[in-house]
């Protein structure tokens, strides 16, 4: 089962315009600041003629589309910005505690009602909440957003899972339901508990005292489990990990049958051919016939397969869980780096990972199970169509999927590449205006290199979402 692992992700973009909103590539004393850019937009705060802050969206040539009007993103509030995929960014409101609207690439709201919260549900699409309460989640109910911005399902469910083999989990009241891509209700909120679709199944409980089920996606019951325990993660590979009541784990196919034994303390699910196993207090893998190709010898607490290629083991130096260090291996338990990592973010789909250990960054490839151009960076930023933004030595460029660099270090600030646009500053003379420091030659470029519009003064970037310290 692909999945993406995500230790850390955040997204907030930052960067500046021109004050005058009919103008492009002009420069004037009142600019203010780019603060996100998604499919073919960028949303700017402008200062009108009396000092106050307006967001506009523009177009990448710098056009205005339209001035965005909100009582809470008045008086330069700069806010929180967040890409919010292909078709639509958010803005942060102020105070922070009423949430975020939602704008489209017409500079048009979502919805009239702030949102309290969203979040990835993967393939594009987003959860959201008007009424979510960090003090009793509980009570919240959640709709969906496609990638381009659209409701599919406005907020009714007190719970929305990931998106896979075409539908969704939800739960409404106190049961579990499936519900497809178009908001429309497929299989009926019956069950107790219920996981996500995996491979075409999905591991369901009918009450808390009935036996694992496995349902396929048109409702249909295909496989009850003979094992009282199984990993919610559902088949991967066509195998999932089960246990017998003494917690003795192994190995069921689709078919119910038992192929490798009962006889771990822990598992993982497979990952292509391989999967993580504990025996004797040890770590190792196993191949699906049961086979070890690393046999139990790693220390930690809990591991996982990322690839063929690539074993992840995690500890808790504390001892109770409170702090996670992180150690990337080949299938025969070699460290990729001698030292730990605190901070991983793994994108499987694209076989790699970003890591950070001590103030170094590195790119993994998880196929190779090496680190890209055994290169190492004070910040990173994730691939976008196989380009990253890095930086060294405080200068940005640009490097490929090899590690090799298309734009050499040489600007003062180069912004992540999203959907192939990113922001530059390059490196210049300084000047002060309406006292602000501010640089020249400055404004939008594609990840090879080809300016897209310029900006005559740009400022206050953020490092987001590139991983730094």
């Amino acid at each position: 089962m692909k999945r993406i692992i995500f230790i850390l992700i955040s997204i907030l973009l930052m960067a500046s315009c021109s004050s005058n909103p009919d103008r492009k590539g002009i420069s004037t004393p009142g600019n203010k600041d780019i603060h996100a850019y998604g499919d073919g937009f960028v949303v700017t705060m402008e200062n009108d003629d009396h000092g106050h802050g307006l967001f506009c969206v523009r177009n990448l040539k710098g056009d205005l589309i339209k001035r965005i009007e909100h009582p809470d993103l008045e008086k330069g509030f700069s806010g929180f910005y967040q890409s919010g995929g292909k078709g639509y960014c958010a803005i942060g409101l102020s105070p922070p505690e009423k949430g975020y609207l939602f704008i489209n690439p017409k500079g048009d709201f979502l919805t009239k009602q702030a949102i309290k919260k969203y979040e990835s549900l993967g393939n594009g699409y987003v959860k959201f909440s008007f009424d979510y309460d960090v003090s009793n989640p509980k009570n919240s109910h959640w709709g969906i957003l496609d990638g381009k911005g659209s409701i599919l399902m406005e907020p009714k469910y007190s719970e929305i899972g990931s998106y896979a083999d075409g539908l969704f989990l939800a739960k409404s009241g106190e049961k579990y339901g499936y519900i497809n891509k178009n908001g429309k209700e497929v299989i009926p909120f019956q069950y107790a508990d219920a996981k996500p679709f995996s491979e075409g199944t999905a591991l369901v409980y009918k009450d808390e005292q009935s036996s694992p089920e496995f349902m396929d996606t048109d409702g249909h019951l295909v496989l009850t489990s003979p094992y009282p325990y199984v990993r919610s993660a559902g088949f991967s590979s066509g195998l999932v990990g089960v246990a017998d009541a003494t917690e003795r784990f192994g190995y069921m196919d689709k078919a119910g049958s038992l192929v490798i034994d009962l006889q771990f303390q822990e598992v993982s699910e497979f990952t292509g051919d391989l999967a993580a196993v504990k025996k004797d207090d040890l770590w190792g893998i196993i191949d699906k016939t049961g086979a070890f190709v690393l046999a139990p010898a790693i220390d930690c607490h809990k591991a996982w397969m990322l690839s063929d290629s690539v074993m992840m083991a995690e500890y808790n130096p504390d001892g109770v869980g409170l702090t996670h260090t992180y150690k990337l291996l080949n299938t025969h338990g070699e460290p990729i780096s001698e030292e730990p990592y605190d901070r991983i973010s793994v994108y499987t789909e694209d076989h790699y990972a970003i890591a950070k250990s001590k103030n170094d960054w590195v790119y993994i490839d998880l196929k190779a199970g090496n680190i890209i151009n055994d290169a190492s960076y004070d910040s990173a930023t994730p691939f976008d169509g196989g380009y990253a933004a890095v930086s060294t030595n405080g200068k940005y460029g640009i490097i490929n999927r090899k590690g090799n660099y298309v734009i050499p270090p040489e600007y003062n600030y180069l912004g992540p590449v999203v959907n192939g646009v990113m922001p530059y500053k390059k490196a210049g003379q300084m000047e002060e205006i309406d006292k602000k420091e501010r640089a020249v030659n400055n404004g939008y470029m594609d990840r090879k290199g080809n300016i897209i519009f310029a900006i005559d003064d740009l400022h206050a970037m953020s490092l987001s979402p590139y991983f730094s310290d």
